[in-house]
């Protein structure tokens, strides 16, 4: 009772009976529970290491009878299951962040005024919710801006700066950047908090909303906006303001009119109560450089083989192998700006569709070639459509 208490408040891990393990086999959980412990609680990692851990370090944590080297990633991969620690870029499998061993400081994080706001208020709040959402949105941390209770995040040109107050059990939430995008950006984050939340058993928490030209108020419960709107309301007095302000104003910052809407319905219906995983978010823009230097490669071999193509075939088929290295590099360009994530994987295999069919001794005659998507719709057309289609090619 008391280990299954503990879990619920965040203090303690207790999986025995959690269902992130049901496609795995453990005989001995407690061999998994002391094992991250020992990790967690290593003096060395939060002073000196400040939270990194090096792989060839668990040698020094953990007994090496009872955690043999080849266990080593299997109690990683547990950690990273319970979303305790995360990869550091550039080091698979060989050096990881645990967010409960960061330092304590807060490091400078910018300036944060002019920005839409948004709290979260517990009756208890554990200290496991801000690091599994530093481990959930670690891929869109900002520049390494992190410590033991707040993370600096950005996406697509806004930023966004999430800190935990264990002493007045909150956390807040400043999403700074274009006013279009910064709701959508809160959207996401509050996905990610959302999920968290339902996976702690008997979690009490609030939403609530700050007045970003009156900072001094009191955050306004966002419910109880939610409600007022719903009543027809359009505005209202918050307690310590001498005027009113208006609720669709306060709410359109949050979610849109229509979401709102789409969020009512949702509630009358029953949910399953399994949390669904929300995708996590990744940055638009990967580091273009190593992808870079091959295309560069690439195009210089394709160029050295047309030079010496030239000096061997006829001027006849001399054309068919420009065309051809014109083709390899138009591929590579594709393949390039997939790498970088400047296409989505629909857009790379409409692009590539449509470069084969630009080119005509790729095609059957004047057959075009089509995607799987297109291939279905056509099937659905009705045989007079079909027909009339093909008249005016006749």
């Amino acid at each position: 009772t008391l280990i299954r208490t503990l879990h619920r408040l965040g203090v303690v891990l207790n999986f025995r009976d959690d269902d992130r393990l049901e496609d795995t086999n453990v005989l001995n959980p407690e061999w998994v529970t002391n094992g991250v412990y020992r990790i967690l609680n290593n003096h060395q990692l939060m002073v000196e290491c400040k939270g990194i851990l090096p792989r060839n370090m668990l040698n020094h944590i953990l007994n090496p009878q009872a955690y043999p080297l080849k266990k080593h990633l299997f109690i990683i991969g547990m950690m990273r299951k319970f979303e305790l620690c995360f990869p550091l870029e550039g080091y698979p499998d060989q050096r990881f962040l645990i967010p409960d061993l960061l330092p304590k400081e807060e490091p400078y994080t910018g300036d944060w005024q002019d920005v839409l706001a948004f709290q979260y208020h517990y009756r208890v709040l554990p200290s496991s919710i801000i690091s599994r959402f530093i481990v959930r949105m670690n891929n869109l941390i900002s520049k390494n801006t992190y410590w033991r209770s707040g993370v600096v995040i950005d996406y697509e040109g806004n930023q966004a700066l999430v800190k935990a107050d264990q002493e007045e059990r909150t956390i807040a939430i400043w999403v700074s950047g274009s006013p279009g995008r910064r709701r959508s950006f809160l959207s996401t984050i509050r996905t990610q908090f959302d999920y968290i939340h339902k996976t702690i058993s008997g979690l009490e928490v609030e939403e609530k909303v700050t007045l970003s030209n009156h900072p001094e108020i009191q955050p306004v419960d966002y419910k109880h906006l939610l409600n007022l709107e719903k009543m027809g309301k359009t505005s209202f007095v918050p307690p310590g303001l001498m005027q009113e302000v208006s609720i669709r104003e306060l709410l359109d910052g949050i979610t849109s009119a229509q979401q709102r809407e789409v969020d009512r319905r949702d509630n009358q219906v029953s949910r399953i109560s399994k949390p669904e995983e929300p995708p996590v978010p990744r940055k638009r823009y990967q580091n273009p450089w190593p992808a870079s230097f091959f295309l560069l490669f690439a195009m210089s071999f394709v160029i050295a083989v047309l030079a010496g193509v030239s000096r061997i075939v006829s001027i006849l088929a001399f054309p068919f192998v420009v065309v051809g290295c014109i083709l390899v590099l138009i591929i590579l360009l594709v393949l390039y700006l997939r790498v970088t994530n400047l296409l989505s994987d629909s857009q790379f295999q409409q692009l590539l569709t449509e470069i084969i069919n630009k080119i005509p001794f790729l095609s059957k005659g004047n057959e075009k070639i089509l995607s799987p998507q297109d291939k279905d719709n056509s099937a659905k057309l009705p045989s007079s459509e079909t027909e009339s289609s093909e008249e005016p090619q006749k």
